[in-house]
């Protein structure tokens, strides 16, 4: 069994790697105050990514030997295994993406990924520039995305298709991770994007456009999940499910209306956001309609929304298998 009481170990450090400027670590900044980490026997250093190919790239599983492997060189057989990170907060799409060898990069060796836990539906927004009022007046326009193959960049596609663009009506461009395209369109770099909150708030209140959430084109959409290699996975069932049970102690603490203003100082601190934006960003992703999903479930139905979307959009097409392939829920259910 698992030790749930720190007080006589040696805490487990575990590396987990995550998109910054906005919630996606708020959970584990909770579970990292409260001493939910250190009550599972885990110690947590949460490190901000470039991006979705910086990320899955240091997240590899492969043996650390022969000057083949971007990870740093282990001595323990127990890490051999092991990348630069041991979790990633990351999209959904990049955990079938990169499984099935179609990342935006290829990866050395055989590197399979799969999600032990869910988080939330992306909290997606097309943002633009705010001469635009309509997706019709992005007709021929810039859209940055992190990366052209993977993450929500088919999201983006599909909900300009469904409000009237189609592919030969826009131009996606890499861009990298939410702060940078951000940035790249309040500096007129290009036209639009999709980006998580906080950006659409942040985004509103230097006037850019922002349209309705993503989700109520999708209605299902598997965005943020806890993936890990398989390779990882071999040596640290334990480490998997005790960081789990930490993380929805996190987001049981942030639920609780009690903690409310404790939690938006967090943010504040943390994600270096102003005390109002924080509050409007507690109201959307602490919200039990279309939040943090309260148990850090995976919603199957998004998993496969995110498959569908891969079979439509991809330039070159994989072979994509069902839900079940890319979650590992047996490590969540012992949590």
């Amino acid at each position: 069994m698992w030790p749930r009481d720190a007080s006589a170990q040696t805490l487990r450090k575990l590396r987990v790697i995550a998109f910054p400027g906005g919630g996606n670590g708020w959970p584990i900044w909770v579970a990292q105050r409260q001493g939910f980490f250190a009550r599972e026997g885990l110690e947590v250093e949460l490190s901000p990514t470039s991006g979705s190919v910086y990320q899955m790239q240091h997240l590899i599983a492969m043996p650390a030997f022969g000057g083949t492997s971007i990870s740093r060189p282990r001595t323990d057989s127990r890490e051999m295994l092991v990348g630069d990170f041991d979790i990633a907060n990351t999209a959904m799409d990049n955990v079938v993406a990169y499984t099935e060898g179609a990342g935006e990069v290829k990866l050395p060796g055989s590197n399979a990924f799969v999600a032990i836990m869910g988080g939330d539906n992306g909290f997606l927004h097309v943002l633009a520039r705010p001469q635009y009022k309509s997706y019709a007046d992005l007709r021929g326009k810039r859209f940055g995305v992190d990366a052209l193959g993977t993450g929500f960049a088919f999201v983006l596609r599909k909900v300009l298709e469904v409000n009237g663009l189609h592919p030969g009506d826009y131009e996606l461009v890499a861009v990298g991770a939410g702060q940078k395209r951000f940035q790249a369109l309040v500096n007129a770099e290009i036209d639009g994007t999709i980006s998580s909150t906080p950006f659409d708030i942040q985004g509103q209140a230097v006037g850019l456009q922002v349209f309705p959430a993503a989700i109520e084109s999708l209605k299902h959409y598997q965005g943020y999940v806890a993936a890990v290699s398989h390779g990882w996975l071999l040596f640290n069932q334990g480490e998997a499910s005790a960081y789990i049970r930490a993380y929805r102690s996190g987001l049981d603490w942030l639920y609780d209306p009690a903690h409310r203003s404790e939690a938006v100082a967090l943010l504040v601190e943390n994600a270096k956001m102003a005390p109002d934006v924080a509050d409007k960003v507690y109201a959307i992703m602490v919200n039990r309609k279309g939040g943090y999903e309260p148990r850090a479930a995976i919603d199957p139905a998004g998993v496969q929304t995110v498959i569908d979307l891969r079979k439509q959009y991809a330039t070159v097409p994989a072979s994509l298998g069902p839900p079940s392939r890319y979650v590992d829920l047996s490590y969540y259910r012992e949590g």
